[in-house]
C-alpha cells in the first residue's frame, strides 16, 4: 500500500491553538514508523498555511487551499492520503482534492459540527464543518478550495455524538444523516 502522510498542525488554520500540536504528536509517536513496519511506502508531506489571517475562515481557507492539491496529488498517484489534523475544517480541503460525487462521510466526533452562521450560539467555524460539506453554509468558501460538490445528509453518518446544543440537535433532527450518540463511552 501506498499511504501519502499529510500533516495539518492547524485548528481553524491557527497553528497557535493546542488542537494544532495533535498531527506532531502523532508523528512524534511513530505513526510513520507503524505504517511501515506494516508494510506500506509511505511519503509525507505537511502543510503550511502560508499568508497571514484575518479570522478563523480565512485561516481555514488558506489552510485547504494548500491540502486540496496535495490531497488531489496523492490519489493520482495512487497513493491513500491520510491527513492527520488538529480541526474538523480539514474537511473541505480533503473532499475538494478529489472526485468524491459517490462518497459517504462518516463523522467521527463528540460534536455534530452542524451549526450554520444562523444556527451557532459561539459563531466557531469549525462547529460548522459537517454542515458546510453537506452543503448547509459557506458553499462560496468551499468552492475557493476545489471540488464543493455537497456529500448527500443520506451518505453521512455521525459516531459519538454526546455534546450538541439544542439548535445543532434540531436541526440534525430535521435532516437524513443517521446519528449514532454516545453516552459513558457505550453507543446508544
Amino acid at each position: 500500500m501506498l499511504v501519502c502522510l499529510i500533516q495539518v498542525s492547524y485548528m481553524i488554520g491557527d497553528d497557535r491553538h493546542g488542537a494544532s500540536q495533535g498531527p506532531q504528536c502523532y508523528m512524534q509517536a511513530g505513526v510513520e514508523k507503524l505504517l511501515v513496519a506494516r508494510g506500506a511506502a509511505v511519503a509525507v508531506e505537511r502543510i503550511e498555511r502560508g499568508e497571514p489571517f484575518r479570522d478563523s475562515a480565512t485561516a481555514s481557507l488558506a489552510v485547504n487551499k494548500q491540502l486540496a492539491p496535495i490531497v488531489r496529488q496523492a490519489t493520482a498517484a495512487g497513493q491513500f492520503p491520510l491527513v492527520l489534523a488538529g480541526s474538523c475544517d480539514v474537511s473541505m480541503g480533503i473532499l475538494a482534492g478529489f472526485d468524491h460525487e459517490r462518497c459517504g462521510v462518516v463523522w467521527i466526533d463528540a460534536h455534530g459540527d452542524f451549526n450554520t452562521p444562523e444556527s451557532t450560539i459561539s459563531g466557531f467555524f469549525a462547529g460548522m464543518s459537517l454542515a458546510v460539506i453537506t452543503g448547509h453554509c459557506y458553499q462560496n468558501l468551499w468552492a475557493q478550495i476545489g471540488d464543493s460538490a455537497p456529500i448527500s445528509e443520506e451518505a453521512t453518518l455521525i459516531l459519538g455524538a454526546r455534546d450538541l446544543d439544542p439548535a445543532e440537535r434540531e436541526r440534525l433532527e430535521r435532516s437524513a444523516i443517521q446519528v449514532v450518540h454516545w453516552h459513558e463511552g457505550k453507543p446508544q
